[in-house]
């Protein structure tokens, strides 16, 4: 639907259209194509566009109509469809917020508009040459003024029975004259004296034949024509075009259709094709669904839309299906489109822009792992020499503290930069605190560099939006950066960071009080690779990629600025009720006591529980190894990787597993999903290690398995506590 500029501030009303001269008695079957619109207008009332979609909606009960006009100071604006709105009602994250929006956010785009003096031949012309759901919209009536003050409606119905009746009067115009031949004939039979008038009136008779044959070639001519154009139209579509049943089955495809499926061409004895042979299992399913529920949908409502990935020639495309249902033949009118390279070139202009953010945090980043790496070094060489020589133990205990608290602040950093190049996955609900304290972390020592103050305006109790995390951080990054780039000549350096609620949407304004930009060039800045700085600093997508980001999520980034005092720029998305699922920062252990193994009660022999630990790190193996034997007294197996613990779980049972994520040969997911398939009751039993969960997918299924993770690095008395509570949970202690 179609989103105007233009708002109206007076309240509902439904002003009566203008009223019309009397209209004519219907015309002719030869006078309707010369005749004017004014006989076929209906009277149908304006609404306001500050009316509600509510309102509007009771109005156009009330009317008993798909479409309802919507006017302003005596102008239409244009139509609103509330078949369409109907299905926007249902689909909408809060129906009641959406209900109360003003009909003017909803309005149906390429309105046709026709004045009242216009011919029905030419309505007819106009109307049907509209492409897609446009063409049944309904035609507004104006009068032939310069005001143009609107008069009443035209649906397609009316148009198209009117088309049928002059088909229609045309035959019987026909059929009369064929009736006066066969009397004039049957009259010469039965009056020889009048055979000379009979002649004549016969040579009449045949003249008016000669022109109703000549007038039915004609007709025939252009029927022709027409279905010829359909065909070159048809088969010269730049969209690939199929006509299939409701189980994806086609025989009838245009030669675009063909080239992007690699078929052969189309022929007139054609074998049937199924179309979910070229898709995965899941896309199938889905695919299938959409074209069960097709006959479902209004006839008026906006054609579904698929984006599926298909198997073309041994290689994986991605293709956007548009799907429309014709009630006359009980067919399904399909049409695809290659999105592959445009999907491509999306993802390439968001790494880039990744790209340009890293190197602009690489000198900050590489900073704050250099201090956190450094006491790491100092500190191992401090504590082997006080092992060796001195054996100080209360040296040692605080060269490891620090130790520990320095890796796990190492840690925090390589998570928020694993967090910033990730790839982007599904929209969840999020944090905002939290995914601005991560962007602010990130920006630190940017911030620190640039002696810029950061004031931070939050609510009382955290808010969430439905979002990718990483395409939410994007877009701060972006706008931060661009703010403290802006102030590298004020005086007064101020990053205002505010979140604030705005009825059903949360606004993130970034504020600097840098130079301001220009009037000439602030309606640019939005566009692609459009930059005031330097080539070496930007591309000037960065701007035109956050927009785009946040427009995926049903968001808009605008701005205001004034030169020499600063600019604001607002990220505003629709709030949501569904708390927020990120994961929290890695922090630094607390130390803590290292809980000792139970003791066995009285009169109990104690078995040692039996370990398995599956990692391909040497190091990490044997250094959990060598803690779990210490702490819990166990008897511990090792494996390389996923295939040897299965040849070792193959052997025998252990009280628990311990097993990283990524590794060769087979990885922890894929030995996880064997132990649950083949040894359900040790899943109680399972715990993961892992410094990187990889893909968004491998994450996906982790949560799903419900089963602990440890995150490398992890401090031992961590270790040992998820390890007494598997072991506990099955049983094992």
């Amino acid at each position: 639907m179609n989103n105007p500029e233009t708002a109206d501030a007076a309240p509902i009303s439904a002003p009566s259209p203008a009223v019309l001269p009397p209209a004519p008695a219907t015309p002719a079957g030869d006078q309707r194509g010369i005749q004017t619109l004014r006989y076929l207008i209906d009277p149908v009332r304006t609404i306001t566009g500050s009316t509600s979609i509510a309102e509007a909606w009771a109005i156009c009960k009330e009317e008993n109509r798909d479409f309802l006009p919507v006017s302003a100071e005596g102008q239409i604006l244009g139509l609103c469809s509330f078949s369409e709105i109907g299905f926007l009602a249902a689909t909408a994250p809060d129906p009641v917020a959406f209900l109360a929006e003003p009909i003017l956010n909803y309005l149906v785009p390429n309105l046709l508009t026709l004045s009242v003096n216009t011919t029905v031949s030419e309505a007819l012309q106009a109307s049907f040459s509209r492409q897609g759901a446009s063409f049944s919209y309904d035609l507004v009536i104006v009068d032939d003024t310069p005001a143009a003050p609107y008069l009443g409606l035209i649906s397609l119905r009316t148009l198209v029975d009117l088309q049928s009746q002059q088909v229609s009067d045309q035959f019987e115009t026909l059929a009369r004259k064929e009736e006066m031949l066969r009397n004039a004939l049957t009259l010469q039979f039965k009056n020889s004296v009048e055979m000379r008038h009979a002649q004549e009136s016969l040579a009449k008779k045949e003249e008016m034949l000669r022109n109703a044959l000549t007038l039915q070639f004609k007709n025939s001519v252009e029927m022709r024509r027409s279905q010829a154009q359909y065909h070159a139209l048809f088969q010269n579509s730049p969209v690939g075009v199929a006509l299939m049943n409701n189980s994806g089955e086609t025989k009838t495809y245009n030669r675009h259709f063909a080239g992007l499926l690699k078929l052969p061409p189309p022929s007139n004895d054609p074998s049937l094709i199924d179309l979910g042979d070229f898709m995965p299992l899941s896309s199938r399913a889905e695919f299938l669904s959409a074209l069960q529920q097709l006959e479902r949908v209004p006839e008026n409502a906006v054609p579904p839309t698929l984006e599926l990935p298909m198997e073309i020639g041994g290689s994986e495309a991605r293709f956007r299906l548009t799907l429309s249902w014709i009630s006359e033949s009980g067919q399904i009118c399909l049409c695809a489109v290659d999105v592959t390279e445009e999907r491509q070139l999306q993802k390439k202009i968001l790494q880039q822009e990744k790209d340009v953010l890293l190197d602009s945090l690489l000198g900050g980043i590489a900073h704050e792992l250099n201090n956190k790496a450094l006491p790491l070094l100092g500190f191992s060489e401090l504590l082997s020499t006080e092992a060796t020589e001195g054996r100080d133990p209360q040296k040692i205990t605080h060269y490891t503290e620090v130790i520990k608290k320095s890796s796990a602040e190492f840690a925090a950093v390589v998570h928020q930069l694993l967090q910033l190049v990730k790839p982007g996955g599904k929209p969840t609900p999020i944090s905002l605190f939290q995914v601005i304290r991560e962007t602010l972390f990130l920006l630190a020592h940017t911030i620190n560099d640039s002696k810029v103050t950061v004031i931070e305006q939050f609510p009382e109790h955290d808010v969430s939006v439905i979002a990718d995390p990483h395409h939410l951080k994007q877009i701060l990054l972006n706008l931060a950066l661009n703010a403290i780039e802006a102030m590298k000549k004020s005086f007064r350096k101020e990053l205002l960071i505010r979140l604030r609620s705005a009825g059903n949407q949360i606004v993130i304004e970034v504020g600097d009080t840098g130079t301001g930009i220009d009037p000439e060039i602030l309606p640019r800045i939005f566009d692609p690779f459009f930059t005031s700085k330097s080539a070496e600093t930007s591309r000037g997508l960065g701007l035109s990629v956050s927009r785009s980001l946040a427009k995926q999520y049903r968001g808009e980034v605008q701005v205001e600025s004034k030169v020499g005092e600063g600019s604001t720029f607002t990220v505003t998305l629709p709030l949501s009720r569904i708390p927020a699922s990120m994961p929290p920062i890695p922090k630094a252990p607390a130390p803590a006591p290292i809980a000792e193994p139970s003791l066995s009660t009285a009169g109990e022999e104690a078995r040692p529980p039996r370990i398995l630990v599956v990692d391909d790190e040497e190091n990490v193996g044997n250094l959990v190894k060598e803690i779990l034997r210490r702490k819990l007294n166990g008897q511990i197996e090792r494996a390389m990787n996923g295939e040897e613990a299965i040849q070792q779980l193959e052997k025998a049972d252990f009280d628990l597993i311990l097993s990283d994520v990524r590794m060769p040969v087979k990885n922890g997911l894929e030995f996880f999903r064997w132990v649950a398939a083949n040894r359900p009751a040790s899943v109680p039993r399972f715990l993961f290690m892992t410094g990187h969960d990889g893909s968004n997918e491998m994450s996906d299924e982790i949560g799903r398995s419900q089963v602990p993770v440890l995150r490398k690095p992890f401090a031992i008395d961590v270790l040992i506590k998820q390890c007494q509570e598997r072991l506990a949970a099955a049983g094992k202690q």
